[in-house]
C-alpha cells in the first residue's frame, strides 16, 4: 500500500508526515519512502541534499516528489549567510565556521585538470559566493580583492585558446 507524505517549512521532522503534521525536511521523507509512495513538498526554499534510501521498483512503483499545487518549491545547495561586516571601501569580510558544510566543504576543494588554466597560478575552489543572484569572482590576495580589474573575458584560459566574454562583467 502506497503513502502520500507532506514536507513544509512549518514541519518537523518528528511528525509522522501527513498534511496535518509534515515533515520539515524532504530528507526526512526520502528516509521512510518506499516504493509506490510520493511526497508533497509545500511552498519555500529547501536547503538540503536528498539522498534517497530506495528507488522506484519499475513504472507503476514509482517513488515521487512533486511541489503541491499552485506553490512553489525550490531545492537549493547553497546556504544563506547573514552576519556579514563592512571591511572597508566596498569590502565586506565574514567568517564562515566548518561546520556549516558537513563532510564537503567547497572552499576547501580545489578545481582542477589539464583544462583549467590560470595565469595567476593560484587555486581556484569549487565554493562560490552568489549576491542578489550575482556570481562573485574568487580573488587569489587582499590585494586582488581590494584593487579589482574588471573582466570582460574569462581569465581562465578556455579549450578552444580563444577569449570567452563574460555576460555580466559587472
Amino acid at each position: 500500500m502506497s503513502h502520500i507524505y507532506h514536507v513544509a517549512k512549518w514541519g518537523n521532522n518528528k511528525n509522522c508526515g501527513t498534511e496535518e503534521a509534515p515533515f520539515l525536511t524532504i530528507q526526512r521523507a526520502a528516509d521512510v519512502m518506499l516504493p509506490g509512495d510520493s511526497v508533497i513538498i509545500h511552498a519555500g526554499i529547501y536547503r538540503e541534499w536528498i539522498d534517497p534510501k530506495c528507488g522506484g521498483l519499475e513504472e507503476n512503483s514509482r517513488i515521487t516528489y512533486e511541489a503541491a499545487k499552485g506553490e512553489k518549491v525550490a531545492i537549493k545547495g547553497s546556504e544563506e549567510v547573514t552576519g556579514w561586516e563592512h571591511y572597508q571601501e566596498n569590502v565586506w569580510k565574514i567568517t564562515v565556521p566548518n561546520s556549516m558544510f558537513g563532510e564537503y566543504n567547497p572552499y576547501a576543494e580545489v578545481i582542477f585538470g589539464d583544462w583549467l588554466v590560470d595565469p595567476r597560478d593560484y587555486q581556484i575552489h569549487t565554493g562560490e559566493v552568489y549576491i542578489n543572484g550575482k556570481s562573485m569572482y574568487e580573488a587569489a590576495n587582499m590585494e586582488e580583492l581590494m584593487n579589482p580589474v574588471m573582466l570582460t573575458v574569462s581569465r581562465l584560459e578556455t579549450w578552444g585558446n580563444r577569449a570567452e566574454a563574460i555576460r555580466e562583467p559587472k
